[in-house]
């Protein structure tokens, strides 16, 4: 030990590199585990629930679970792509999804190229538009008729209507969808998990 002691007060650059020799180690398995934990940490948040899926859900309601916590990114995602030419959906963003048991009625009937293979599955939008300088955050409720076809599950139609805002514009009278951003995000969305 006091050889130890000796070598260390006479030689500086020994000093520096006996601190080396033992903080080099320590340093490289901190950054190892920061940037695993950060693979992992990224992994889970672009793609949740594809981590542990094999197939898509043949079952509608496992299908509608699998797509919900992914809705509001691919939704945000389709109104980022369109935020030059859709005058309505700008600054908009779909902050939580969510499926509701039951819906009111809609007030008028829905012609279906394929009632007989049509389910109704109904969601619950919760948003926020930007005005000049208001936020605006108000709820979608929407209907979706999903068909199952022999390559998977397809949106055949969508009707949605908003809480009722009337003085910024927004009624709740429900309206065709089908070509919405969410509609399209819903599609998207078919469209990867029926590629796994």
């Amino acid at each position: 030990m006091r050889v130890i002691q000796r070598l260390i007060k006479s030689d500086p650059i020994r000093i520096k590199l006996l601190r080396s020799a033992f903080l080099v180690p320590i340093l490289i398995n901190i950054l190892t585990h920061l940037s695993l934990n950060a693979l992992t940490v990224s992994r889970t948040i672009i793609r949740p629930n594809y981590v542990n899926q094999q197939t898509c859900p043949i079952e509608l309601q496992t299908l509608v679970d699998q797509m919900l916590p992914d809705l509001p990114s691919y939704t945000n995602r389709v109104i980022e792509r369109r935020s030059n030419s859709r005058e309505f959906e700008r600054d908009a963003s779909v902050l939580i999804a969510g499926q509701l048991d039951k819906l009111e009625p809609l007030p008028f009937n829905v012609n279906l190229d394929y009632p007989d293979e049509t389910y109704l599955v109904y969601l619950k939008t919760w948003e926020r538009q930007y005005d000049t300088n208001k936020i605006i955050r108000f709820q979608k409720y929407h209907w979706l008729f999903l068909r199952k076809s022999a390559s998977g599950w397809e949106l055949e139609k969508m009707f949605s209507k908003s809480s009722s805002y009337p003085r910024y514009g927004f009624y709740s009278l429900p309206g065709e969808t089908s070509k919405s951003a969410i509609a399209e995000a819903i599609r998207l969305w078919l469209r990867d998990c029926q590629a796994k």
